[in-house]
């Protein structure tokens, strides 16, 4: 799991890490103090940044988002919309 921290929240990332940690040592709580856990935004662009609407405060809905998280940044964004996807010309054609 990935996190990244904009105080006063802390953002799980939708992708797993690959393993390359930081020589250094360098810990969110060392900066920061009781950061609140959400989901990242949904916008394009946005996507390490906290959804300040989507905080955790049941453990189900942490465990439910845990579930969608992808093995992957490249998976990740592979299965993003792409609006400008000649499939969909095609679509709006046949409509």
């Amino acid at each position: 799991m990935q996190l990244t921290t904009y105080a006063p929240y802390a953002a799980i990332l939708r992708w797993r890490g690959e393993g390359k940690f930081r020589q250094t040592v360098d810990y969110a709580h060392k900066q920061h103090d009781k950061l609140i856990l959400t989901g990242v935004s949904l916008e394009a662009g946005q996507a390490i940044f906290p959804d300040p609407i989507e905080v955790f405060y049941h453990p189900i809905e942490l465990e439910q988002y845990l579930e969608c998280i992808y093995d992957t940044k490249a998976a990740y964004h592979n299965d993003q919309f792409n609006p400008n996807d000649p499939i969909l010309k095609l679509q709006e054609q046949l409509l």
